[in-house]
């Protein structure tokens, strides 16, 4: 009996370390590079959502060398650069476009996403 009790404490200390600070590879994203990113956008069908419109479709593409993001119902295109840490930038479509800016990627299942930093209602989607 009195030689669990070592291993009980070891198990209890264990425990309340974790609860203290728990860490899990889950809880944080792994980056992923820029451009394995684009290629998880390249040429899928993505929707873009959350504006006063209705949905949009996009597609990314590569053109002399640049990613580009398509509006593809009003031919509108910008390039898109990195913005480090799972995050691209967009600022090449008309000015008074909510959709310049900055977007923070994320996955789940086989659902792949991007939200905007600083209009967190506007989403593009797509199957990865």
């Amino acid at each position: 009996m009195f030689k669990l009790i070592p291993t009980i404490f070891l198990g209890l200390a264990l425990i309340l370390g974790f609860l203290v600070n728990p860490v899990s590879a889950n809880q944080k994203s792994e980056v992923i590079p820029f451009n394995d990113l684009m290629s998880l956008m390249e040429n899928k069908e993505i929707t873009y959502t959350g504006s006063s419109h209705d949905d949009r479709p996009m597609k990314v593409t590569k053109k002399n060398g640049k990613w580009q993001m398509e509006q593809t119902e009003a031919g509108e295109v910008s390039e898109i650069i990195s913005a480090e840490e799972n995050r691209i930038k967009m600022e090449d479509y008309p000015s008074n476009w909510i959709i310049n800016g900055t977007w923070t990627f994320s996955k789940s299942g086989t659902k792949c996403q991007i939200n905007h930093t600083d209009k967190k209602e506007l989403e593009m989607y797509w199957k990865c």
